[in-house]
C-alpha cells in the first residue's frame, strides 16, 4: 500500500466529510486533473447538452469517493450514483451535491446478492487505515481476490440490472455512464443491454486485465452493439482497436455508438 493510499485513508477517516471531500476535489480536480478522462468528460457533457437542448441524464457507476459525480453533476440535471460499499455509500450520501442520486447497489446481470471483496493489505492495523476500498469488487475473476498476499473482508450485498433499475425508477434519458467496477464491468453491460440498445449513450469504461483477465469481452460486446472505442492521447479521443489494446498505455476507454460518432468530430483525432 502506498504512502498516498495511506494519507488519503487518514484524511478520509478522520476529517469530517465534507472537509476531506473539499481537499480530495481541490486536489485531484480543481488544482489537477486526477486522470485526464475527466477534463474530455465535460467536454462530452456539453456536447450532450447542446445535442438534446437540455442537462444530461448521468450514471456514475462505481462511484468510491464521489470524483466523477461531482464532475458529472456539474454539467448534469441529475446523476445517478451507484456505491455498494455501505461505509462509502453513507459518505457520498452527506457530499455529494443535490442532483446526485446515491444507490447502496452493485449493479450486474442479475437481481439477487452478491459477495463484495473488500482488499486489505495488513491484517494487523486498523481496518479503517489499511482498507483499499477503491479496490472493494465482486467480481470473483479479479486476481487480488485469489492474491495470498492480501487481506479480504467480504460483505453481503444487493445487486441489481440497471434495466430494472431505471424502469423501476422511471428513468427515461440515460445519457452518459461512467463504469469503474473493478473488472465487473462486462455483467454491468449484459444488465443494461436495453438501455445500449434505446438511449446508445457515451460510456466511459475501466478495462483492465489486472482486474479481469478477460477485461475486453466487456469492449467486444459494445463493438457488436454498434460501439467504436476511443483512448486520450494529447487531450484528444483517438480511435482503437482492441487487438492493439497491450500497446496503449491506458485502462480508462470511452465508447460512442458509430450512429453518434459525428457529433463528437470537434474532440475526436
Amino acid at each position: 500500500m502506498s504512502t498516498r493510499e495511506i494519507v488519503r485513508n487518514i484524511i478520509l477517516n478522520t476529517l469530517p466529510n465534507k472537509i476531506s471531500f473539499n481537499i480530495n476535489i481541490c486536489k485531484n480536480i480543481n488544482i489537477k486533473y486526477l486522470e485526464p478522462e475527466m477534463s474530455i468528460v465535460k467536454d462530452i457533457l456539453k456536447i450532450i447538452f447542446k445535442k438534446n437542448d437540455r442537462l444530461p441524464i448521468s450514471f456514475d457507476i462505481g462511484a468510491n469517493l464521489g470524483l466523477y459525480s461531482y464532475i458529472l453533476s456539474q454539467k448534469s440535471e441529475s446523476v445517478h450514483c451507484f456505491e455498494p460499499n455501505p461505509k462509502l455509500y453513507k459518505y457520498l450520501k452527506r457530499v455529494l451535491p443535490k442532483n446526485c442520486i446515491v444507490y447502496n447497489y452493485a449493479l450486474s446481470n442479475n437481481h439477487g446478492s452478491a459477495q463484495l471483496h473488500i482488499i486489505k493489505t495488513n491484517s494487523f492495523l486498523p481496518n479503517w487505515l489499511v482498507e483499499q476500498d477503491a479496490l472493494g469488487t465482486i467480481e470473483d475473476l479479479n486476481p487480488l481476490v485469489h492474491n495470498s498476499k492480501n487481506y479480504l473482508s467480504s460483505i453481503s450485498v444487493e445487486s441489481i440490472k440497471l434495466d430494472e433499475l431505471i424502469q423501476k425508477k422511471n428513468i427515461t434519458s440515460v445519457d452518459f455512464i461512467k463504469i469503474d467496477v473493478e473488472g465487473h464491468e462486462e455483467n454491468v453491460l449484459i444488465g443494461s443491454k436495453y438501455i445500449l440498445d434505446k438511449y446508445r449513450p457515451v460510456i466511459l469504461m475501466e478495462i483492465s486485465k489486472l482486474r479481469n483477465p478477460n477485461a475486453l469481452s466487456s469492449a467486444s460486446l459494445l463493438i457488436e452493439k454498434g460501439y467504436k472505442p476511443y483512448f486520450i492521447r494529447n487531450n484528444r479521443l483517438n480511435l482503437f482497436s482492441i487487438i492493439d489494446y497491450d500497446n496503449i498505455k491506458s485502462e480508462n476507454f470511452f465508447f460512442i455508438h458509430e450512429n453518434q460518432e459525428y457529433r463528437y468530430k470537434d474532440i475526436i483525432f
